[in-house]
């Protein structure tokens, strides 16, 4: 016995095949899971894991997905609203940067969201980017929207800038730099008493980033005489401590202090 096997009723009404077979069954209840699991499935997984030739097939025998029918906007904040990914990364923004998922940073920005807005630990979008790391021309739309390029994370005081030193994100770093509003010399605090801590160039110092210790000095408002009030000593200080032998050469030449 032969069988006809069709979409069910309410759908694009077509055979989808003949089936020889012993017993009359319906497909109707496997095509409701089917429809379900893939209006599950992320738009990212259609996109970039899909051949064009499944997705041709699935097109003609299924229809889109809900994910697909939705605006850009609608797709990222569904993709990125309840997802929990790590203690820090609470916006929907903050999110898909840290998934590397540019397209929807994308979309959340052209749909209004702020990158102002701060997960726990006060950190917005710019201190996610500095830290987890986005395409340059990304970085570039989030710093001009930030309200205040100099703003600190609760815990230790960090600016987007401490935050892409420590990283060693030289583009950021630069970008950051080129900010008429950017204050160079913005100390950490540190501690169970919360001392006052290094600056950014204290940081690229002593984790031994000579780079960016000569692109931060080519400002003349990075300010190499400042101190922290744990151990009372200077960028160059802590340069010769962990034995960076370039970066220290490099603040030499500078004229910073030693102590």
């Amino acid at each position: 016995m032969f069988v006809r096997v069709e979409r069910p009723r309410g759908s694009k009404h077509f055979v989808i095949a003949y089936v020889k077979c012993d017993w009359v069954f319906s497909f109707a209840k496997r095509f409701e899971q089917m429809r379900i699991r893939l209006n599950s499935v992320p738009p990212t997984l259609l996109r970039k894991v899909e051949s064009e030739e499944n997705k041709e097939l699935r097109l003609a025998i299924i229809g889109k997905t809900d994910y697909e029918t939705d605006t850009d906007y609608e797709r990222a904040l569904a993709m990125y609203s309840h997802t929990r990914v790590g203690y820090y990364r609470k916006t929907p923004l903050s999110k898909a940067i840290f998934a590397k998922d540019e397209e929807s940073v994308e979309a959340l920005l052209d749909g209004g969201d702020d990158p102002n807005e701060v997960n726990r630990g006060e950190r917005n979008t710019l201190h996610v980017a500095a830290e987890e790391g986005c395409s340059l021309p990304l970085f570039r739309r989030i710093l001009s929207m930030i309200h205040n390029v100099n703003a600190v994370t609760t815990r230790c005081r960090e600016t987007a800038l401490i935050i892409a030193v420590q990283n060693n994100r030289l583009d950021m770093v630069v970008s950051l730099m080129n900010h008429p509003e950017i204050d160079l010399n913005v100390q950490t605090v540190w501690g169970r008493y919360k001392r006052v801590h290094w600056t950014a160039l204290h940081y690229a110092a002593a984790y031994g980033k000579p780079t960016i210790v000569a692109q931060l000095l080519s400002d003349d408002r990075v300010d190499t005489s400042l101190k922290d009030e744990s151990w009372n000593s200077t960028p160059l200080g802590y340069a010769i401590d962990y034995e960076r032998d370039e970066c220290a050469k490099i603040l030499r030449e500078h004229g910073a202090p030693e102590e």
